[in-house]
């Protein structure tokens, strides 16, 4: 409500001449536009109309105590409010399915591939949550160093999800290369949620980020060399 008071006593100010008529479409333009997004895999992009509406409310309000149609503007008003209300309590878009983890898969899928003495580094809660149980879980990753002195470990699985800030992610892959000159080698590694060359380019381009193949990748480490004494 505060918002809509300051906005809309700054912009009355102002005459209302042709400057509602030219910038409605360039709104709606923009949430054509965050749905395209939304389709490509882009990120934290919604196309729900609940985050452009203020930005609409505020421009179709300029000149509303003046004109002769204010009742239609107003109408219009209303049926933006209650249908991006809709759209956020039915949660159609709410979630971008390209973005969802099937935590469930990847678990039953390092259940069914690991075999004897493994241990499955990861920093994500969601995976302890379902395959606490069944594997030796492990979220920090600066004890594998201690782990491996301590006892034989035949398997390392390492599940990483891309996502935000980079300095997790980056020394799970440092270790992941550290290994390689520690006696172990890779021997399978599985992609989740694939992302496209367009979703790559834009997060790049856009948000100054580099982009994995996949949003969730599984790197599984075997050992070649038998651990002395």
């Amino acid at each position: 409500m505060i918002f809509y008071f300051l906005f809309f006593k700054g912009m009355l100010r102002y005459p209302k001449y042709t400057v509602s008529l030219f910038i409605i479409p360039l709104v709606l333009g923009a949430t054509a536009l965050s749905t395209v997004f939304s389709h490509i895999l882009f990120p934290f992009s919604s196309s729900r109309l609940i985050f452009l509406a203020p930005v609409a409310y505020t421009i179709v309000a300029v000149g509303v105590k003046e004109t002769k149609h204010g009742n239609i503007l107003l109408s219009l008003l209303i049926c933006c409010n209650l249908y991006g209300l809709f759209d956020y309590y039915t949660a159609r878009h709410f979630h971008n399915q390209a973005y969802i983890v099937p935590w469930r898969e990847i678990v039953e899928t390092v259940e069914e591939q690991a075999t004897g003495n493994s241990i499955v580094m990861t920093p994500e809660f969601p995976f302890q949550f379902y395959g606490g149980k069944e594997l030796n879980i492990n979220l920090n990753i600066d004890s594998l160093d201690y782990l491996m002195e301590e006892t034989e470990i035949d398997e390392i699985w390492f599940v990483i999800r891309y996502r935000g800030s980079y300095d997790i992610v980056e020394k799970y892959e440092n270790k992941m290369q550290q290994l390689l000159h520690e006696g172990y080698r890779i021997e399978g590694e599985l992609n989740f949620l694939k992302q496209d060359a367009i979703s790559k380019g834009l997060k790049k381009k856009i948000m100054g980020v580099r982009s994995p193949e996949a949003y969730v990748k599984i790197v599984k480490f075997v050992r070649t060399v038998e651990k002395l004494g």
